[in-house]
């Protein structure tokens, strides 16, 4: 089962809602919260949610579904994810970074077991030059997907708006989230979130070709 908290940990003890309410979303029973711990069949389904809402990123840097799930076992820092949990189910995730902390955590020596040394190398030449962190007093939305058979039901905005009041209650002065410049229909749907963007990324060569985007806009919320 999987176990979502109202409270954050550390150093943002008092932040956020834990339960969605209902001005959050239009699914009644849906709960959004931070994750107070998830076992190898959470990890398996927010992998599955990830791979199949960002595949075309994932599958670049990880080849298939098992490997990047292998990735997340040996790497996620649940107290960072944000689950969206509807009949116990998870439905929709958020991994967010900050200054001080992030949803995952690769540690060299446990991912070269879990991966092995040529997975391991292509992680870090594909991977790595797309990381981006945050600022001080930023929370980064690093990755966010929703299940695709309850895609259009509010999930995403429901994520996004436990964030925001994740980062208010922690006394961060911004969110930060990018977007590629492929998917306008996530950039529109940030914006009446209100989120506006702040500057374009361009990506290098060869990484514009692999990964056939150009630039990532970064888009910012202020909050306060």
């Amino acid at each position: 089962m999987t176990s979502i908290s109202d409270r954050a940990v550390g150093s943002v003890s008092q932040a956020g809602h834990g339960w969605v309410s209902s001005s959050y979303g239009m699914l009644g029973g849906l709960r959004i919260g931070l994750m107070n711990r998830c076992d190898e069949a959470d990890v398996a389904e927010v992998a599955r949610i990830l791979y199949e809402g960002l595949g075309d990123k994932l599958g670049v840097v990880f080849g298939s579904l098992n490997t990047f799930k292998r990735f997340l076992l040996a790497s996620i820092n649940c107290s960072m994810g944000v689950a969206a949990v509807l009949n116990e189910r998870v439905v929709g995730f958020a991994g967010l970074k900050t200054e001080s902390d992030s949803w995952i955590r690769p540690r060299v020596r446990e991912l070269l077991k879990a991966l092995g040394p040529f997975r391991l190398t292509r992680f870090a030449v594909l991977g790595l030059p797309l990381h981006y962190g945050p600022a001080p007093s930023e929370v980064l939305i690093d990755v966010l997907a929703v299940d695709g058979r309850f895609r259009g039901r509010g999930i995403g905005t429901s994520l996004i708006r436990f964030v925001l009041d994740y980062g208010r209650g922690a006394s961060m002065r911004r969110v930060k989230l990018y977007v590629a410049d492929r998917n306008e229909r996530a950039r529109r749907l940030y914006e009446r979130l209100g989120f506006s963007v702040s500057r374009v990324v361009s990506i290098p060569f060869p990484y514009n070709r692999i990964y056939g985007i150009r630039h990532m806009y970064e888009m910012i919320q202020e909050l306060r």
